[in-house]
């Protein structure tokens, strides 16, 4: 292993035929013997480079470091039977994926661990018929905060009336959670499942 110092003021920690690059920062000698040690991968695809922040502060390394987050996608897998004018949670029962687990099946709550902020959306349909209005949202710890979507029908509709919705949510990572609602009118009360017709969804974006 080699340590070059180049006049463009770079510092390179060669590797060797079985070791990477490595650097160590060790503690203050009153307190121990102990290091931070900044350790290249084994295999580099291409050269990498990491900036600080021109700004005084803390990095706080966890073992979620890399810039990803939970996120599932879910659809209703039959329609659903609801009252007439009233906000009613949508059963998005059936998962296309969950990377974290953080999505609930049963309770149709998604609740992530990992703090941040979060792209939601939700679409879904009214089957057809009598009726003049269809509204979904999603909800944040039971209220909703960010608005709606919906449509109102005059003189009656004979096609399946279409809504979606997205809104971007601050997540604490422990307690917050998101749940999907309705509201209709049209003739049957009947949010319309499939997965061609109905869809909940989120992903982390980025820290807060």
């Amino acid at each position: 292993m080699s340590v070059t110092i180049e006049g463009n003021g770079l510092i390179t920690a060669g590797g060797t035929s079985t070791t990477q690059g490595r650097v160590r920062l060790a503690e203050d000698t009153d307190n121990g013997s102990n290091y931070i040690e900044l350790t290249a991968p084994a295999s580099v695809t291409s050269n990498q480079i990491i900036t600080f922040p021109d700004t005084t502060g803390t990095v706080a390394l966890t073992s979620q470091l890399v810039t990803s987050g939970p996120a599932f996608a879910a659809y209703m897998s039959a329609n659903q039977s609801v009252s007439s004018s009233v906000w009613t949670k949508m059963a998005f029962d059936t998962e296309y994926f969950d990377t974290d687990s953080c999505y609930n099946t049963s309770t149709y709550r998604f609740t992530p661990t990992k703090a941040g902020l979060y792209q939601a959306s939700v679409n879904g349909s009214s089957n057809s018929g009598g009726g003049n209005f269809f509204f979904i949202t999603i909800y944040k710890n039971g209220s909703r905060i960010g608005g709606l979507s919906g449509i109102y029908i005059s003189g009656g509709y004979n096609d399946d009336p279409y809504q979606s919705y997205s809104y971007l949510f601050s997540m604490n990572g422990t307690t917050d959670y998101l749940e999907a609602y309705g509201n209709t009118n049209i003739a049957g009360n009947t949010f319309a499942g499939g997965n061609d017709a109905s869809g909940f969804s989120a992903v982390w974006i980025r820290s807060n």
